[in-house]
């Protein structure tokens, strides 16, 4: 069997989520072929895994140096320039995709993979977590959001459309974290299915807190876990603050910062701070700790709640999918938000001992682990992908 996988090159999410199946696939079914098409920032952990892959052409969008999209720079860099782009991915996976020869394409938020599918006639299987799609910057602008709008319910939803099955890598409403994001149209409903969070590694399957937290050297004292993700340059940035504010902070609390950096392996503590470059035993951190802070992505912020871990927040400005996730959290009651422009050690002390002082906020995400037992995403996504090897 020939799976051709087809992740956006943006940030680490959704590379990450298509690792993980591509990674349960082999374990399932060790003779079948894969290859990757993507871009970006998404090429560096490929290269880690070891996975084929061929480098998309790119599409970007303009950014000031703390990570906040620039709509107005990106809609002047696009101008004139979008259709050419999108024809040049499509004219690139269409070469790929008759190339390679899959007997099926598993495309994560690529709509240029997913209409090559359906042009050359193979089943195609979409996963994504936003149907409606407000782009990066637009959230402030009434213009801007209505175009967004308008293509997000024609272009874009006929799209995905085209696809065999969309899979939803999310808890099923009303508790779904990309709740904003999930205006699906009626037209493709049926084609649609909730399969919960991607969890490699499940919380049953690891020791109690307190053997892992010996493990890695930490005591009694709560303890912290600070997950920065995205993009290079919103992890650089927030990395850099977070690291500065984290720094002296009181004896009471112990905290452990990854800074989402693959081509940095290395790890220093210093007092009650320890930070990784890149954490590879993220899960059994994320079993260990009381509380996680993060930006709002999609993956952590699914895969904190399924592990009953309460969060807190702090989304890019203007990138509307964190912003968006962040208010479903808050609305389920399982996270607070800080405000990125008004960051500062002191609003970081005193939202994290809001959160430790109400007991409301384990109680609501422990709601939201019991809901996730009830799925295997990876299970049920890889057993999709190949039922279709014997059609």
């Amino acid at each position: 069997m020939r799976i051709y996988f087809a992740p956006c090159g943006i940030g680490l999410g959704h590379v990450g989520r298509s690792l993980e199946v591509a990674k349960y696939l082999k374990l399932k079914k060790p003779d079948c072929k894969i290859l990757f098409s993507t871009y970006s920032d998404a090429l560096i952990p490929l290269k880690t895994e070891g996975f084929r892959f061929v480098e998309a052409p790119k599409f970007e969008y303009w950014v000031w140096p703390d990570g906040t999209p620039d709509p107005w720079r990106t809609l002047k860099w696009l101008s004139g320039k979008i259709l050419g782009v999108f024809l040049k991915q499509l004219k690139f996976e269409v070469k790929q995709v008759a190339s390679f020869k899959p007997d099926i394409i598993f495309s994560d938020s690529r709509l240029s993979t997913t209409i090559v599918g359906w042009l050359l006639g193979k089943p195609v299987i979409t996963m994504l977590n936003q149907f409606h799609v407000v782009a990066p910057g637009f959230v402030h602008y009434k213009i801007l959001q209505t175009l967004s709008d308008i293509f997000s319910f024609t272009f874009l939803a006929d799209g995905w459309g085209l696809s065999s099955k969309i899979l939803i890598p999310d808890f099923p409403p009303p508790y779904s974290i990309s709740t904003l994001n999930l205006r699906i149209p009626p037209s493709i409903k049926r084609k649609v299915i909730f399969v919960g969070p991607i969890l490699p590694v499940k919380p049953e399957n690891l020791p109690n807190p307190e053997i892992l937290r010996k493990k890695f050297g930490f005591d009694g004292r709560p303890l912290i876990y600070v997950a920065v993700s995205g993009p290079k340059w919103e992890r650089f940035w927030l990395g850099k603050k977070l690291l500065k504010y984290f720094s002296g902070f009181p004896e009471k609390y112990q905290i452990i910062v990854s800074l989402g950096s693959r081509e940095n392996p290395n790890v220093w503590r210093r007092g009650n701070l320890t930070v990784y470059g890149w954490l590879k035993e993220r899960f059994e951190i994320l079993k260990a700790c009381d509380l996680v802070v993060g930006k709002g992505g999609h993956t952590t912020l699914t895969q904190t709640l399924a592990y009953g871990k309460p969060m807190l927040l702090i989304p890019t400005p203007e990138q509307t999918e964190q912003i968006y996730n962040a208010k479903s959290a808050v609305k389920l009651g399982v996270a607070k938000v800080l405000d990125q422009r008004k960051l500062s050690k002191d609003l970081l002390l005193s939202k994290i001992e809001e959160i430790f002082n109400d007991k409301k906020y384990w109680k609501n995400a422990e709601k939201l682990r019991k809901i996730a037992l009830n799925f295997d995403c990876l299970k049920t996504t890889t057993n999709l992908i190949l039922s279709y090897s014997k059609k």
